[in-house]
Formats: C-alpha cells, structure tokens, sequence
C-alpha cells in the first residue's frame, strides 16, 4: 500500500509560522541589545518592530504607526530610514531580516533598505522573487 509522503499544505503553513516567529524573536532581541548599548533609541526600536511585525504579526503602516505615536508618517519614515542607514550596521541584522523576509511580507519600505544596505552574499533567494506588499 502506497502512502502519500508529500507535505500537507497545513504543515508548511505551521512549519512558516514556527521559522517567522524564531525570527522575529531574534530580530527583536537585536534591537533590543541595539538599544541597551545605545546604538538605537526604544522609540526607533518600537517603530522598527511595529513595520515587521515583530510583537504581533502585523507589519503596520507608516500612517498607522503614526498614528499609535502622534506623529506624522514622514517622521516615522525617517526615523526608520535613520535606524536601518545609520544606527544598524551589524550584518547580522540584515541577514536575520532577510531570513524574515523570506517567511513574512514585509513593507516596501523595508525591501529598500534590506536591498540596499546588506550583502548580496548573505541573502540566499534574490529580493526581486520575494513578496512584498
């Protein structure tokens, strides 16, 4: 009797969320390390983990976390633009944040900084075959 050895679509659904959640968990306790040796401020840290999704999932919007903040959204830009240019340089970030991207639809923002700042080396499928909203 033969049996059916491929993956159920459920396993690879919970194998994903199991690897995106691993991940997000590394990720956070980078940024919080980051914040512990001063290298990011808790607020850069809470507007990078609400754009990944790092707390609950949710990958939010500039507008949305705008208006979690009271600020506009072009502030919020650039404190994400100032967090990943300037305040993260360990590689190991951007290679956590690839690994994410891979599981997870990460913000289009985002895609641009992951693309432009790390190593074409450290990713492991090209950024232009992954899934972004």
């Amino acid at each position: 009797m033969a049996t059916n050895t491929s993956p159920s679509p459920h396993g690879d659904a919970s194998h994903k969320n199991q690897l995106a959640q691993s991940l997000a968990k590394q990720i956070d306790a980078l940024l919080r390390e980051l914040v512990a040796i001063n290298l990011l401020t808790e607020q850069d840290q809470r507007i990078l983990s609400l754009r990944m999704g790092l707390k609950d999932g949710k990958c939010y919007t500039l507008a949305e976390i705008a208006a979690l903040l009271h600020k506009s959204p072009e502030l919020i830009r650039s404190h994400q633009y100032f967090a990943m240019r300037q305040h993260i340089s360990n590689p190991q970030f951007f290679k956590l944040l690839a690994s994410y991207a891979q599981v997870v639809k990460l913000p289009r923002g985002l895609a641009y900084y992951l693309q432009r700042y790390s190593k074409p080396e450290d990713l492991s499928i090209p950024i232009q075959e992954w899934d972004f909203d």
